[in-house]
């Protein structure tokens, strides 16, 4: 069986499971502990309680042995080869900024040609570049962006930036430098929530309602086609 030695518990040694041959065992950094029987069904424990578990890949049966790594990695070695568990796996990483920080939420993320992952957010833009490195836009030309709702990447590799709510017209990237486009467009006044590319690599912008600090309240909502530089 397995026991479990508890130095406040009286009589010291109390028996968890009763009735099983354990063939192997291993204890991780979090004090969880993997046990395989002779019958080679695997038992977890976690917070003190006990589990069953079942191995998702088929090929892994007639297990030998269980050993986790420092950094919660398991080794699985098994009579038809050595498995590796990623517990570790970084393919999802957390991004988060100390509440409260309107960062946190994030209304539209681009990736663009570069790799870099741009996010739009409720103050301003983050752009996460491939090389690791994150840069924060709250301002562009002077001019505060507060909460941004659209992004995307044109075919050019501009991105545009909007919002539904803080600013009328959109802003372009080009690369080197930021460009206003608003003054004389049908984006003159209008919020635009959101922006999309079609197939034919036209930009659709997304008018919800006029932008309340312009003469121009009274812009007709709707959406907007960009093609040939012309809106």
């Amino acid at each position: 069986g397995i026991w479990d030695l508890n130095r406040n518990a009286n009589p010291p040694f109390s028996l968890k499971k009763k009735s099983i041959s354990i063939k192997t065992a291993t204890m991780g950094h979090d004090d969880r502990i993997l046990a395989v029987d002779e019958s080679g069904l695997a038992h977890m424990r976690q917070k003190g309680k006990w589990s069953r578990i079942n191995f998702q890949q088929p090929q892994i049966r007639d297990i030998e042995l269980v050993q986790y790594r420092s950094n919660g990695d398991l080794w699985i070695g098994t009579q038809r080869g050595l498995f590796l568990y990623k517990h570790s796996s970084t393919r999802w990483t957390y991004v988060r900024h100390e509440s409260p920080d309107p960062r946190n939420s994030v209304n539209e993320v681009v990736k663009t040609k570069d790799g870099a992952l741009w996010f739009g957010t409720s103050n301003g833009i983050e752009i996460h570049k491939a090389n690791g490195s994150v840069k924060s836009i709250d301002h562009i030309n002077g001019k505060p962006l507060y909460v941004v709702t659209g992004l995307i990447e044109d075919r050019d590799g501009n991105v545009w930036v909007s919002s539904g709510a803080a600013f009328d017209g959109a802003y372009r990237w080009d690369g080197k430098g930021w460009t206003y486009v608003r003054s004389g467009t049908p984006l003159q006044g209008n919020c635009i929530h959101k922006i999309r590319i079609d197939k034919s690599g036209r930009l659709w912008f997304l008018s919800i309602w006029p932008f309340q600090n312009t003469v121009d309240s009274d812009a007709p909502l709707g959406a907007y086609v960009y093609e040939n530089g012309k809106l």
